[in-house]
């Protein structure tokens, strides 16, 4: 027996002859049993799917016969599967109860394609791993399948910003590595799920590639376009048993963990690895993503392969492709705490001397007319500070640059990747100077312990109104407030412009806009007018449900 077999047939459970005359045993029959499915009861066909899947993992088939019946059933789990990821998109994570439960659903069933095809390699190529005559073929489909659905269960993962599931990494290596040991790595299969071939060398690349472009950092939507993007990508690399030069990161095929995610956590130079270099990634977007490139792109590869993306969407991905020496920033470890409180809005109330948005435009003397609070409710609506929790925030290690920190499992922490918060070292109350952050990585471990890359934007900020005036706001007669942040970048380039934080739910590019602040104690040191025009608001970033911009300043 081969060491590559033997690993693969590691962890398994106990299996026996079948005994359930109504299970189908092979092709035929689980095709008429799946095409009987009462697909207009989803409960029941996804009841019956799960059943049969679990008999099947129990029972002892002939390889031949499991890989028949797992394609024939295939499809219909593939089309309960999308159902489910359509009732899991969207919300804050931690997920509601209906949508955490269409996760875990879809997990399941991806889980148990992946060891369903993992057994049928193992039936297959047994007793001792090597691929029986004519048989290459299918044994390759089993791996294909067995690694495409084993890298899919990360991104359902992280499509929910949470660590993946405990083996999965491990069993990605070891079909991997059988596939080498057989010599079947680069033996292409079609897939009815992808636009393209795919190769188990290539499934495992893209797992890797997606690991070390960090997807903590992307938005729901983008992750969408990540798993295409990366397809393609990985195309254009190769696994190595040496480390050689160019840009290389270690696999460690021996832990259930992947490359890491982000530089602290990149894999030691220890036990047993294999080498991803990225090089060749690197020369491919050189020229398209260089100067100030923007908008959609199309790279031609090898092989006349090409790459359809945005330019934004790559630069993200390349962004994620350090390790601790190529930071721009040193960072320190760190030990202490800070209060955090989420959300524009919560920040807003704390600056504000923790008055709603109607009190604060009393306080700053810009009370609205009925008609604007009819209009603009969403905008000023107020804030229960009941409702506004400051969360205890551990600090892991620290640059000039931002946070990476940790919430525990007690703090309860609901939070999306371009989330803005408030930090500060200070007990909170009326006069508590805040720095403004941003989310741009998230990751929820499975006993609800939150990770997090903060990115300082200011370590000044003041809460501020802007009535902005665009085209709906000119229609109506009068300019709506808008709660907004003002605050000075770490890194002021700006020459003089203010730079806001405000929610995108208005149209402010290239706008004339009106900013109102209330009197503060820090206007008798350095006064600012508490009535200002600004000029050409233009957008800098938008960030999840918000924008930066920046403005010209003129006094009023």
């Amino acid at each position: 027996m081969t060491a590559a077999y033997s690993l693969l047939q590691e962890g398994l459970l106990p299996r026996e002859a079948p005994n359930d005359p109504d299970l189908p045993l092979d092709g035929k029959r689980a095709q008429t049993w799946a095409e009987a499915l009462p697909r207009a009861n989803q409960a029941v066909t996804l009841r019956m799917l799960m059943e049969v899947l679990e008999k099947l993992s129990q029972s002892i088939l002939e390889g031949g016969a499991r890989l028949a019946v797992l394609e024939a059933i295939r499809p219909a789990v593939l089309e309960i599967m999308q159902t489910l990821k359509q009732q899991a998109q969207g919300g804050t994570v931690p997920l509601v109860a209906a949508k955490a439960r269409a996760i875990d659903q879809l997990t399941y069933f991806e889980m148990a394609l992946a060891e369903g095809y993992r057994l049928a390699v193992i039936e297959h190529c047994a007793p001792a791993g090597s691929v029986p005559f004519l048989r290459g073929g299918a044994v390759a489909t089993a791996l294909v399948r067995a690694s495409y659905h084993a890298a899919k269960t990360f991104t359902h993962a992280y499509n929910i910003y949470q660590s993946p599931p405990s083996g999965r990494w491990t069993l990605l290596h070891r079909l991997y590595l059988f596939a080498r040991s057989v010599k079947l790595q680069e033996k292409a299969v079609e897939d009815s799920c992808e636009p393209k071939p795919m190769t188990v060398e290539e499934l495992y690349t893209q797992a890797s590639l997606l690991a070390l472009s960090n997807p903590y950092r992307f938005s729901q939507k983008e992750q969408e376009e990540l798993w295409r993007v990366t397809a393609d990508l990985a195309s254009h690399l190769s696994v190595s048993d040496s480390r050689g030069g160019g840009q290389v990161f270690a696999l460690p095929t021996d832990s259930d963990s992947g490359p890491g995610f982000v530089p602290e956590e990149r894999a030691q130079e220890s036990g047993s690895l294999l080498w991803l270099d990225l090089m060749p990634l690197r020369d491919l977007l050189e020229i398209p993503l260089s100067g100030n490139a923007s908008g959609p792109v199309l790279l031609r590869g090898r092989g006349g392969r090409s790459v359809a993306s945005t330019v934004e969407l790559l630069r993200k991905l390349r962004g994620g492709w350090g390790t601790s020496a190529t930071r721009r920033n040193q960072r320190l470890p760190a030990t202490h705490q800070l209060r955090a409180v989420i959300g524009l809005a919560g920040l807003h109330f704390h600056l504000s001397g923790k008055h709603d948005f109607e009190g604060f435009l009393q306080q700053a003397g810009a009370k609205d007319s009925q008609q604007d609070r009819r209009r603009a409710t969403w905008a000023q609506s107020g804030i229960d500070s009941g409702r506004i929790p400051l969360h205890l925030t551990e600090v892991l290690d620290q640059s000039l640059g931002g946070y990476r920190v940790r919430w525990p499992t007690e703090e309860s922490v609901r939070a999306r990747v371009g989330e803005l918060l408030g930090l500060t070292d200070e007990a909170v109350d009326e006069q508590t100077p805040w720095m403004l952050a941003c989310i741009r990585w998230l990751r929820y471990d499975p006993d609800g312990t939150v990770y997090a890359g903060l990115e300082l934007l200011a370590r000044r900020t003041r809460a501020v109104a802007v009535k902005v005036r665009d085209r709906d706001s000119l229609q109506a007669g009068a300019p709506r407030p808008q709660r907004a942040v003002q605050f000075m970048p770490v890194r002021d380039d700006s020459h003089g412009s203010l730079h806001l934080a405000l929610g995108s739910g208005v149209e402010v590019d290239d706008l004339e806009a009106e900013l109102v602040r209330a009197s503060e104690s820090r206007d008798l040191e350095v006064p600012e007018a508490l009535r200002e025009t600004l000029n050409h608001l233009r957008v800098l970033e938008v960030s999840g449900e918000y924008v930066i911009a920046r403005a010209e300043r003129e006094a009023a």
